[in-house]
């Protein structure tokens, strides 16, 4: 485990495995590293992996009272400049908009870029914040996942009930304190191409077969305003397949660079 600083001043956990050209992987928002640690051991093979514990999580800085989406960027920032020059950055989700937006801000830059369905930016539906805001106040954190699955991810209510107890409900219980600064950072969040036209970094965008609509459409949004960009589809998969399919996942990162 290394330590990394941050623009602001916040020490962040960078988490080391494996051996080989350094490459950077960023997770989405709401969860933690526990969510893939296969693909971390897949990536390892190949990899010197780098496995950044984004603010908020355990081992890492919190976020600060008026948090912002450029406080992310900044941390990814510093952490491909900790590895210095990666051959490859990874970011799912949300962390496909802190690995992009990082790599543009670092000193050191990347040799490669993965963007794995970058999340949809702009304002939760409703009173999203507030309904998760009340149930922590009310210390029923599992009313605020719930919502989030419901509200947020657009799962339907029996589908979320039969998650109770799950590891990926455990997970989000664990974090359960990022969601209203994280929907709150994407909330304010535009993303605009015009800061893209000189962007030379060759950027592979993935898309599940199976994501909704929305998600697939991010993709084909970033892909079009970066000049090095090429879109392929992951079949069979969501949004999930970091999890779902880690050795597929693993095949797009290094058939990207012929690693």
């Amino acid at each position: 485990m290394q330590t990394v600083t941050s623009a602001d001043g916040t020490r962040l956990s960078l988490e080391l495995a494996g051996s080989g050209p350094a490459l950077l992987l960023v997770h989405g928002a709401f969860v933690d590293p526990r969510v893939s640690p296969a693909l971390v051991a897949v990536l390892a093979r190949t990899f010197t992996v780098g496995v950044l514990h984004r603010r908020g999580r355990v081992g890492s800085g919190p976020f600060g009272a008026d948090h912002a989406i450029e406080r992310d960027f900044e941390d990814v920032a510093a952490a491909i400049d900790r590895l210095g020059h990666p051959a490859v950055v990874v970011g799912h989700s949300y962390g496909a908009w802190c690995a992009l937006y990082g790599v543009r801000l670092s000193r050191s830059g990347a040799d490669r870029l993965v963007l794995y369905e970058p999340a949809p930016f702009g304002a939760p539906p409703g009173p999203t914040v507030e309904h998760i805001r009340a149930a922590l106040a009310a210390g029923t954190p599992d009313d605020a996942v719930a919502t989030l699955l419901h509200e947020v991810n657009g799962m339907p209510q029996p589908a979320v009930e039969s998650m109770r107890g799950s590891p990926f409900w455990r997970l989000l219980l664990a974090n359960v304190d990022v969601f209203v600064p994280e929907l709150e950072a994407l909330g304010a969040f535009r993303f605009e191409p015009e800061r893209f036209a000189g962007f030379d970094v060759p950027t592979l965008l993935l898309a599940g077969a199976t994501s909704p609509r929305q998600l697939r459409s991010m993709v084909t949004l970033v892909a079009g305003a970066l000049p090095d960009a090429r879109v392929q589809e992951i079949p069979d998969q969501g949004h999930g397949a970091m999890s779902s399919a880690p050795e597929l996942f693993a095949g797009f990162v290094r058939g990207f660079g012929a690693f």
